[in-house]
């Protein structure tokens, strides 16, 4: 989450998910050009194409890992979602989701977190109406149960 936080404190990131993911995915897409821009400028003069082509596929495998390693992480927010509606959900446990974020992964984790609290609070009303209705028709049975048995005397 915490690199999803991050994302979000940019201006022009701040309400957009997909413009989060297309940014790392850019900056992934540049990192092998921009250490091969490095390689040829500051390194031996006399590079050989062999050794320009095994450093930029060294750097492509290295961009393309690091790119989907924080990709993983700017997922974090749908896992953190899917795992809170999947602990209510089966232990009845209300989430405490980040609900300030406003692009369409903070929306979602909001609607989820608003969902909760609404079921929460049906389920706690039902409880209540049970219990007066309850406590109604014991009070109305025994009363009918008393005065049942004073006609009979």
């Amino acid at each position: 989450m915490e690199l999803y936080r991050k994302l979000s404190k940019i201006s022009f990131l701040k309400n957009s998910y997909a413009y989060k993911f297309l940014f790392v995915t850019f900056i992934g897409i540049h990192i092998p050009l921009i250490g091969l821009l490095f390689f040829v400028v500051y390194g031996k003069q006399s590079a050989s194409p062999h050794s320009i082509v095994l450093f930029t596929l060294i750097m492509t495998l290295l961009a393309t890992g690091i790119t989907l390693w924080v990709l993983k992480k700017l997922i974090k927010p749908i896992e953190v979602a899917s795992k809170a509606l999947d602990n209510y959900k089966n232990s009845r446990v209300v989430p405490e989701l980040p609900t300030a974020f406003k692009d369409e992964a903070g929306l979602l984790m909001a609607n989820i977190q608003g969902s909760i609290t609404e079921n929460e609070k049906y389920i706690n009303d039902k409880q209540d109406l049970v219990y007066l209705l309850s406590h109604d028709l014991r009070t109305f049975a025994g009363n009918s149960l008393g005065l049942a048995k004073l006609i009979l005397e």
